[in-house]
């Protein structure tokens, strides 16, 4: 059985009693156009997600083995740079990671913790949870191991990072 898209997308809209009009209306373009990306099951996976988000229906992945979220689109915490870095024999790269939580401005006070520090908490295709690590003082960036314990509590504490909105 083959699921598409656009067929996801026109349940939800029934569901959720919201015309493709009503929709386009939301998201600033025409009905013919979103009649057209349906039409043609031609959305894209961050533009699928956030037409979802904007009709207030939440879609998600868990990883099978911990039940950890995984964020559906990589670069949604504006914090976030590109960071390729060997920690302990083994090299990160955040290009090749998934975002999962971040505690930037999580304190109530500002962007980095007491110490001056703030993390984003990543997951890379071989499973493995690391931290990049910002510091307000420096340009200096670190790499932490997380194991996945760590990464379940992190992720308790300070959420999942949210998903774009499309435009």
């Amino acid at each position: 059985m083959t699921i598409k898209s656009s067929d996801v997308l026109l349940n939800a809209l029934e569901m959720q009693n919201i015309s493709q009009r009503e929709l386009a209306e939301k998201i600033g373009t025409s009905a013919q156009n979103i009649n057209q990306k349906l039409l043609h099951n031609s959305l894209r996976a961050d533009d699928f997600f956030g037409l979802l988000e904007k009709i207030g229906v939440e879609a998600y992945f868990r990883l099978s083995d911990s039940g950890i979220p995984v964020s559906t689109i990589r670069g949604d915490n504006p914090h976030e740079t590109d960071v390729i870095k060997m920690h302990k024999g083994i090299l990160y790269d955040t290009r090749k990671s998934f975002v999962l939580s971040d505690d930037f401005y999580k304190n109530g006070k500002g962007k980095y913790d007491d110490k001056g520090e703030a993390r984003i908490l990543y997951i890379d295709r071989r499973s493995r949870y690391f931290f990049v690590v910002y510091s307000e003082n420096s340009s200096v960036v670190k790499i932490e191991n997380s194991d996945l314990d760590s990464a379940r509590e992190f992720i308790r504490k300070y959420g999942i990072i949210p998903k774009k909105t499309v435009k």
